[in-house]
């Protein structure tokens, strides 16, 4: 399944053809969605800004969340445009064993 975890951009944009998809909008619905839901056979698209102005609630720290909880993505692509948290969500990757390749992080 491909999870894009953002609160304005469309999941059409990045992700063709008959697959399944769902769309995450919140910081809250992220973090419950991924407390009872096995992803580690899923590709994540994630925004680091959503909308929530409070702090701890950012994109980072629901991929964070995932990978503290060893409920790590096979993929993700950082599809957002803030270049600080871009880097921040970069290195919780490559700290827990993602690469770099052809756009996104994939689990090695």
């Amino acid at each position: 399944m491909y999870i894009l975890i953002d609160d304005v951009r469309d999941i059409d944009k990045y992700v063709h053809g008959n697959c399944d998809k769902l769309v995450i909008r919140t910081f809250d619905q992220a973090i419950n969605f991924i407390s009872i839901t096995d992803i580690t056979n899923d590709t994540l698209l994630m925004d680091n800004d959503l909308g929530d102005l409070g702090e701890g609630r950012e994109g980072y720290d629901i991929l964070n969340f995932a990978l503290t909880n060893d409920n790590k993505p096979k993929c993700v692509y950082i599809v957002s445009s803030n270049p600080v948290g871009r880097k921040r969500m970069s290195l919780a990757l490559e700290a827990n064993g993602y690469v770099y390749r052809a756009g996104r992080y994939v689990l090695c």
